[in-house]
């Protein structure tokens, strides 16, 4: 009594599990599903993300960027919501740091398209994919 169990995983996974084990199945029968980030969802995480790192903000040609890296990413195995979208950030802030690091010093905080770019080259191709042109 009062113990509570959660289980958390991607839906095809979880169904795999229960179906592998009807008696688990049984003893689990409250479910929270959480859809898909959707493309707009994932864009608006990195904008914000940006902004809470203090670059200024990202241009609409940033965003177009986003959203089409973004549609790529979506369709490919293993898509994982959140954690790929910080993955993206994240070397999106490795491209920015390469391509500034020579510049003189107080060069204004922003995120260029050819960072971006760059970053989904390399995220899609850590996958086996090619961006989509």
């Amino acid at each position: 009594k009062g113990l509570v169990v959660v289980l958390a995983g991607y839906k095809k996974e979880m169904e795999e599990m229960f179906t592998r084990n009807a008696g688990l199945k049984s003893r689990f029968n409250h479910y929270f599903d959480f859809p898909d980030w959707s493309i707009n969802d994932c864009v608006s995480h990195v904008v914000a993300m940006a902004e809470k790192a203090g670059f200024e903000s990202l241009s609409l040609a940033c965003r177009g960027i986003l959203l089409k890296g973004f549609k790529n990413l979506i369709l490919l195995p293993g898509w994982a919501n959140g954690r790929d979208v910080v993955h993206v950030w994240e070397e999106i802030q490795r491209k920015r740091a390469t391509r500034v690091y020579d510049l003189p010093v107080g060069l204004k905080r922003e995120v260029e398209m050819s960072d971006i770019e760059k970053a989904f080259q390399e995220v899609l191709s850590s996958r086996g994919e090619k961006e989509e042109k």
